[in-house]
């Protein structure tokens, strides 16, 4: 690792940091205005606090990640272009992405966590909070079981219904499984007083099963002690899909729920697509902001510092505001769920590219490039600047004889 690239690493971890510990502090003393009250009237242990809010943490870490990346990045080239240190290590032969390869660097990192963070750890943090919040209440017993469970499957043509199913043990109480044929038409279904998920299939006990004509009338009816049903392969986890929200789902729980929803309404279906993009496309919003801050943390200005932390909270709240719409739009079905997820980071994306082309020359350099793809235009267009500049130094030369010659006269009386 070359000295320039450590050193420029570590004037941006310090602040990374700062900023994680900083929001991670806001946000506890936040919440305990609203949680201190619970704490103190079930007489909650410290270790159960800190249970508590350490299952948080990764849910936290979703919402401070870019913003530390943002403002981290943002100060710490303010400093060193306070210092002109950035000065004197492009004079010292760096280019550009030479120079800001450590911030990049940084980027791809906290954007692999984040995409981690996002796809499993912070989808289970609520209900993990909800839980220790239930046990701290003594209800520790309701959050085991889910309640009036109904689950179509569009893949086998099957509907399930559960009074009761208990997701620690995998048995459930009063059972009905209807099976359908491609047509839509019922042709059987059990009843059983009681169902157990073996772990590979389920196991029917007290049933009753009932056959269907094609006009929907009884033609035959069983009761059974046992029944293994080794074609219901369905666990206990998967089938609670539909009682989760799409933001409690990880990454695979949501590509198997899509999968075994085909065939399901657009708009039923349309909140856990945009969910599904949206694990993919929110990490990126570390890259994109990340752009900002270099574009505006080395634009030297009257501003100073103040007017580059004052854009960089413009351009986070307005992003974050854009993200959100669309995404919404994209639940609602109003939007195709890529194109909702997308069109924020692909635009502010673009936005910061071209401040950044702007600011360091890219955009010159692109218009050059293509100027001399055309050597007819380029010979028109070097000669009209050549008469551009000729025009203005010889207005300048004019300019600075004009002040000579008042300088040198005598004062009138």
């Amino acid at each position: 690792m070359k000295i320039f690239f450590r050193y420029l690493l570590m004037e941006l971890l310090q602040p990374f940091l700062f900023c994680i510990i900083a929001c991670s502090t806001l946000w506890i003393v936040a919440d305990l205005f609203g949680s201190l009250d619970d704490f103190y009237e079930n007489k909650a242990p410290i270790g159960m606090i800190l249970t508590y809010y350490a299952a948080q943490f990764p849910r936290l870490m979703v919402d401070v990640l870019p913003v530390a990346m943002l403002f981290a990045s943002l100060y710490a080239l303010l400093v060193l272009t306070k210092r002109n240190e950035l000065t004197a290590l492009q004079a010292g032969g760096l280019s550009s992405l030479q120079l800001f390869s450590p911030f990049i660097f940084m980027a791809f990192v906290v954007s692999a966590i984040l995409f981690y963070d996002v796809s499993w750890p912070a989808t289970k943090a609520e209900a993990r909070r909800a839980a220790i919040m239930k046990q701290l209440k003594n209800q520790r017993q309701d959050s085991r079981f889910v309640r009036g469970l109904v689950y179509v499957d569009q893949k086998k043509n099957r509907v399930w219904y559960l009074r009761q199913l208990n997701l620690a043990s995998g048995q459930a109480e009063d059972v009905e499984l209807l099976q359908r044929d491609e047509q839509g038409h019922d042709v059987e279904k059990y009843f059983a007083r009681y169902a157990e998920y073996t772990g590979g299939y389920w196991r029917l006990r007290n049933v009753h099963k009932n056959y269907y004509s094609l006009q929907g009338d009884i033609t035959r009816q069983e009761n059974m002690e046992t029944v293994d049903l080794n074609d219901y392969t369905m666990s206990p986890s998967d089938l609670i899909f539909t009682q989760s929200k799409p933001s409690e789902l990880t990454l695979s729980e949501l590509g198997r729920y899509l999968e075994d929803s085909v065939g399901q309404s657009p708009t039923r279906l349309a909140p856990y697509r945009t969910q599904y993009h949206y694990l993919f496309a929110y990490p990126m919003s570390v890259l994109v902001l990340l752009g900002f801050a270099l574009a505006l943390g080395t634009k030297p200005g009257r501003g100073g510092p103040a007017s580059g932390v004052f854009n960089a909270i413009f351009i986070l709240l307005g992003y974050l505001f854009v993200m959100q719409f669309f995404t919404a739009m994209g639940r609602g079905n109003r939007l195709s769920a890529f194109v909702s997820v997308w069109l924020c980071p692909l635009f502010f994306g673009a936005v910061a590219l071209g401040m950044m082309g702007y600011r360091f020359g890219w955009l010159w350099h692109l218009q050059r490039r293509l100027k001399g793809a055309h050597p007819t235009r380029a010979a028109a267009s070097d000669s009209m600047s050549d008469t551009h500049a000729r025009d203005l130094r010889l207005k300048g030369l004019r300019l600075m004889l004009d002040k000579i010659t008042r300088q040198n006269q005598p004062p009138t009386r």
